[in-house]
């Protein structure tokens, strides 16, 4: 990651409902362990961070 100026990285939860295809996607919701985990909050919030350090970068 150094070679491509990364600073920071982070994952977010997904979702996984019945009907995914592959078998572990098929047996995770089966299993009572599928759903939706996505925090569209966090996924702003993070999205206006880079927003903000790409802004400051283009006024150097």
């Amino acid at each position: 990651m150094a070679g491509l100026d990364v600073r920071a990285h982070v994952t977010f939860g997904g979702c996984l409902a019945g009907g995914a295809e592959g078998r572990i996607a098929r047996v995770i919701p089966r299993d009572g362990e599928g759903g939706d985990f996505r925090d569209f909050a966090a996924i702003g919030n993070r999205a206006a961070g880079v927003a903000r350090e790409l802004g400051a970068m283009s006024h150097r």
